[in-house]
């Protein structure tokens, strides 16, 4: 994973198109049972990247992984970004979520060209998140 610089947003990113998803995984249930996020971007723009953060309490938001279409596999934690055809969506599969993988994670949309960086609390749709729990 890359750390995210401290300059925040790139200027290029429009901020409207920034979806925020705070997922938080409560592991309070069974951990091992799949799980998928989905996160929204009606706007997006020919050229624009898909990118997902995860923020592990008391750090720093972590780059995990972007796409332009299709899906790529996300090694850590273990699954899968799938993009919609009409690239409208996105989602996060993890396979085998575990204890570890609590946290929030942000979904972003930038131009192809822009750097992995987000400064969360920053864009029009923050908020304090969802919490989720895990079931069986």
């Amino acid at each position: 994973m890359h750390r995210l610089g401290e300059k925040g947003i790139p200027r290029e990113t429009r901020r409207r198109d920034i979806v925020t998803l705070g997922l938080r995984i409560m592991a309070s249930n069974k951990t091992g049972t799949g799980i998928s996020v989905t996160c929204l971007h009606p706007s997006i723009q020919g050229e624009d990247n898909i990118q997902w953060y995860r923020q592990l309490p008391g750090q720093s938001p972590a780059f995990l992984v972007s796409a332009f279409k299709g899906s790529k596999e996300v090694p850590d934690p273990l699954g899968r970004l799938s993009v919609s055809e009409d690239r409208r969506s996105s989602s996060l599969w993890l396979s085998r979520p575990r204890i570890a993988d609590a946290a929030v994670y942000y979904c972003a949309v930038n131009p192809r060209e822009a750097k992995p960086r987000l400064r969360p609390g920053t864009n029009r749709f923050g908020g304090r998140g969802k919490k989720t729990e895990l079931k069986s």
